[in-house]
């Protein structure tokens, strides 16, 4: 498993990180996300033999949020 933390300013209350939560989770290969609204950022911790970081970022950003 990998770790990764991503900032993403667009982030401004606990309904997005609701939704980023929900764009992430289903994805094949992420084990745990979290998202800190004060600062933030997104956590996720992945397996990279399912997932990578630009998979990621991409389901981040077509849930409407810039990184």
């Amino acid at each position: 498993m990998e770790n990764t933390v991503f900032e993403v300013p667009s982030i401004t209350c606990g309904g997005c990180a609701a939704s980023i939560k929900k764009a992430l989770t289903p994805l094949s290969g992420i084990r745990k996300v979290d998202v800190d609204v004060l600062t933030k950022k997104v956590s996720v911790e992945y397996d990279p033999n399912l997932v990578n970081e630009f998979t990621i970022k991409q389901k981040v950003e077509q849930a409407g949020f810039s990184l």
